[in-house]
């Protein structure tokens, strides 16, 4: 395939993902607000902003270093892959750590009650999960794999909806295993892409 060709296959791809990520939120906003109540929802969404919040902190911008210098042929691309891997895991397990370790003052600071702990315990593995999925993006992309990095990207998004569509309808579960279901299912999704 011509390089052409590639360029106006990956800009297609690329766009269509977009869509199908911006269409997501209207099919996930009235799961989540008709399977939770009010309250669980709130802690649903502070926990989604801070380990979002967190996960890009945490990643020190890594995933994007890996696509930028990953194409150049100087460097050897295995160590710096791995170099790279492992800082930005090891800033994320430390910083999901902490959140685990202060869930309840968290709790308690963004929400006013210690009802919701366990929701940042377990949201906070959200956080090297997602850092892992990042990084491995940027490798896709970094040798010009455009195509599988936006269906994956796309592909991780609806597992979350499904896992938690089956929390909530199927197994009938709080937000708690919401939130389980999140975080076993792209930890699933990421680890296979580590394959």
């Amino acid at each position: 395939m011509d390089l052409e060709k590639k360029i106006s296959t990956d800009i297609a791809a690329v766009t269509i993902m977009n869509l199908a990520r911006k269409v997501r939120s209207f099919l996930f906003i009235p799961i989540i607000t008709n399977g939770l109540n009010i309250s669980s929802y709130g802690a649903f969404a502070q926990l989604i902003v801070i380990t979002g919040v967190l996960t890009q902190t945490s990643s020190l911008g890594l995933p994007g270093a890996l696509v930028r210098y990953g194409q150049d042929s100087v460097l050897n691309y295995r160590s710096l892959y791995s170099s790279l891997m492992l800082v930005s895991l090891l800033v994320s397990v430390l910083i999901g750590s902490i959140i685990f370790l202060l869930s309840l003052n968290i709790t308690k600071l963004f929400l006013g009650t210690n009802q919701f702990q366990h929701v940042f315990l377990i949201g906070a593995f959200l956080i090297p999960i997602r850092v892992l999925f990042q990084m491995s993006e940027s490798y896709l992309r970094s040798k010009m794999r455009i195509k599988a990095a936006s269906v994956l990207s796309t592909g991780r998004y609806y597992v979350a909806i499904l896992g938690a569509s089956a929390a909530i309808y199927i197994f009938n579960t709080d937000i708690e295993g919401v939130i389980m279901s999140i975080v076993i299912l792209e930890g699933i999704f990421t680890l296979i892409l580590q394959l």
